[in-house]
């Protein structure tokens, strides 16, 4: 009686797991030209639906720097349901704020396979306008952690 409930279960979980199994989606975030006179911290992944106007989801990503300089950065969404059809965009974070996203990804099509390669512009480093009171941009919770990251990498070297 135990065995067979066993088997029931593992049976159910196996078809769960294919039924919503989809592939990956790897984006290559390509670093802004400009950076806002400030160092770039975090990239915001934006994406939805495309037949959601309004219901964009995010995630974050710390921008690595190679030798001084900002490098192509992979990042891979969670949640992606297959056979849906997502755009991107990304903006970044700097010390002065959020800058204004990139221009959108053409439209991705989740499939039952990995697909990478997927190149997108992010968006400019916010700049500092005259009378900005950038404390209180300093206290927000991802350029804080940020900071917390370069300090446990420096410590590390």
């Amino acid at each position: 009686m135990k065995t067979s409930k066993f088997f029931i279960v593992l049976i159910l979980v196996l078809v769960s797991n294919i039924a919503f199994a989809a592939g990956k989606v790897t984006l290559t975030i390509i670093p802004p030209l400009r950076d806002g006179g400030s160092r770039l911290m975090v990239y915001h992944v934006e994406y939805r639906e495309i037949n959601e106007e309004c219901s964009w989801k995010n995630g974050t990503v710390l921008v690595p720097r190679v030798g001084g300089k900002y490098v192509n950065t992979p990042y891979t969404p969670e949640g992606l349901i297959e056979g849906r059809t997502y755009v991107f965009r990304v903006s970044v974070e700097n010390y002065y704020g959020v800058g204004q996203p990139g221009p959108e990804s053409d439209e991705i099509l989740v499939t039952n396979e990995d697909q990478s390669g997927i190149k997108i512009q992010s968006g400019e480093g916010r700049e500092r306008v005259r009378g900005m009171n950038t404390l209180s941009l300093a206290t927000t919770p991802s350029v804080q952690e940020a900071r917390g990251m370069t300090f446990l990498w420096r410590k590390e070297e």
